[in-house]
């Protein structure tokens, strides 16, 4: 069971590697990724993810470990952090 829990932490950010279609893993770090990951979000069930995964994948992304208690809080900061991102990147 352990090792499905570990596969499954793992496999979040490889679903939105792929959804984005990033040539390596370590693109997602990439701001201009985040305004794609944004719309990619819409079509991810928080719930279909551990805790884990959720908690993995927004550290991964955002650079910053956080212990979130749902799939639903982790998936709404990972929202916000890319909607901040694409706010970013607007010059005004």
């Amino acid at each position: 069971m352990k090792s499905n829990d570990s596969t499954q932490r793992s496999d979040l950010v490889e679903v939105f590697s792929h959804m984005l279609g990033c040539e390596f893993i370590s693109d997602l770090h990439a701001p201009s990724c985040h305004t794609q990951l944004e719309r990619a979000l819409e079509n991810i069930c928080p719930e279909d993810y551990t805790i884990w995964a959720w908690n993995d994948a927004v550290k991964y992304i955002t650079g910053v470990g956080r212990a979130f208690q749902t799939q639903h809080e982790a998936y709404q900061c990972l929202s916000l952090f890319c909607a901040q991102a694409q706010a970013d990147l607007v010059h005004w």
